[in-house]
């Protein structure tokens, strides 16, 4: 008999257990959206504007982390250069030579200097025209200034921050001076230029008619210039085949 009542006990004890089992878990999470049919479209609809909200700005291109405004990217190229040059400007204003022909200061801007130019084509403006048309004494003339003829003309690679930059000048139909640049930057700011430049006659028989060269690496710590000469041909081939003579080699850091 009492081995029933134990038998009764586990049966009733398992029994319970069981109810409050099936009946003591969370409930499935109630979904207040309703749900999509067959034939509705699984993407919500896009949100509409704010009529309050302002527009976004339009994205500037960002290659290689020099360029801010689009449209500008020849005046941010060559803020980038000349910024990073000017990190040396004052070790540059210290350096004392005794030799007249060594111009430190004017060597570590030759870059910039020549390349500034490149700046204005970001912009339309209005020149002066080397041909204009008009009216005298109420009839059609024409005026034509005569002079030398500036030719400036290149390039400039935003995906590899490659800058290819020519200035060169004609007179009476000849070449009489001519400048090519080449410039590239790395992305950590860091640049790698060369310039070759063909002057005009010098008017002082005691200066050299040469070609001058700069060959510049600059990086956040360190520049160094290597200043050179070579034949005076203003129809120079633009390659590492040119020959050069070494003037000398300034190192800053």
């Amino acid at each position: 008999m009492k081995m029933r009542k134990v038998i009764s006990l586990v049966l009733v004890c398992l029994m319970l257990m069981m109810l409050f089992t099936g009946c003591g878990g969370k409930a499935p999470a109630q979904n207040s959206e309703p749900a999509s049919s067959s034939g509705a479209t699984e993407n919500p609809p896009a949100e509409k504007p704010s009529e309050n909200k302002e527009p976004e700005p339009p994205t500037a291109n960002t290659s290689g982390g020099i360029y801010k405004e689009p449209g500008e990217e020849l005046q941010d190229f060559y803020d980038a250069v000349n910024g990073a040059l000017g990190v040396f400007e004052r070790a540059v204003n210290s350096f004392e030579s005794t030799d007249f022909e060594l111009d430190a200061r004017g060597d570590h801007f030759a870059l910039a200097g020549d390349i500034v130019g490149i700046v204005q084509y970001d912009y339309i403006e209005p020149g002066d025209n080397a041909k204009e048309v008009g009216q005298v004494a109420k009839g059609d003339a024409v005026r034509e200034k005569k002079g030398d003829i500036v030719n400036e003309s290149g390039t400039l690679d935003i995906s590899s921050n490659t800058l290819v930059h020519e200035y060169k000048t004609e007179r009476d139909g000849a070449v009489v001076s001519r400048t090519v640049s080449e410039v590239v930057m790395s992305e950590d700011g860091t640049f790698i230029a060369q310039t070759l430049k063909k002057p005009m006659l010098p008017r002082d028989d005691r200066v050299k008619d040469r070609g001058h060269a700069w060959f510049i690496r600059c990086s956040k710590n360190e520049l160094e210039v290597i200043m050179a000469y070579f034949e005076p041909d203003v129809n120079f081939n633009y390659n590492i085949r040119q020959k050069f003579e070494i003037f000398y080699i300034l190192h800053y850091n």
